[in-house]
């Protein structure tokens, strides 16, 4: 199940993996509603739902569509295992439900790291956060 989808996979689409991955985004508006309905199937058998395993889940775009955090506060309520693998800062937005979702042992949280050099991240295209909001989270 793709929630936002923005990854070489476009090919698929017909979309070049340049300037189209690097300016169309494609959001499932209702995904927390589908979500919700897969998940109360008779047929779903409970596993870890992993956010960010194609592309990063906290796209700037994220920042006004709150797809994810609406994905979080349904899997928040029904107390579901998630995993989100980040580059972003905008993380940070949804501490208020990840806070608890993690003191039941709900979420896991991986962030990838290029490098701690501010510099070296820039020059390697990294659009992610950079050294000193890293350390801020790993404290």
């Amino acid at each position: 199940m793709h929630l936002l989808l923005c990854t070489p996979h476009t090919r698929l689409l017909g979309l070049s993996t340049g300037l189209d991955f690097e300016s169309k985004i494609f959001a499932k508006f209702t995904a927390a509603e589908l979500l919700t309905k897969e998940l109360a199937k008779t047929s779903y058998k409970p596993a870890v739902i992993a956010l960010g395993a194609n592309t990063d889940p906290y796209q700037p775009v994220e920042r006004r569509l709150k797809i994810i955090r609406s994905i979080l506060q349904m899997l928040h309520g029904c107390r579901h295992p998630v995993v989100i693998v980040t580059k972003s800062a905008l993380i940070e937005r949804d501490i208020d439900l990840l806070a608890p979702m993690a003191q039941r042992k709900l979420v896991k949280i991986a962030f990838s790291v290029t490098s701690l050099d501010a510099e070296l991240s820039r020059r390697l295209g990294d659009c992610g956060p950079l050294g000193p909001w890293l350390r801020r989270v790993f404290r």
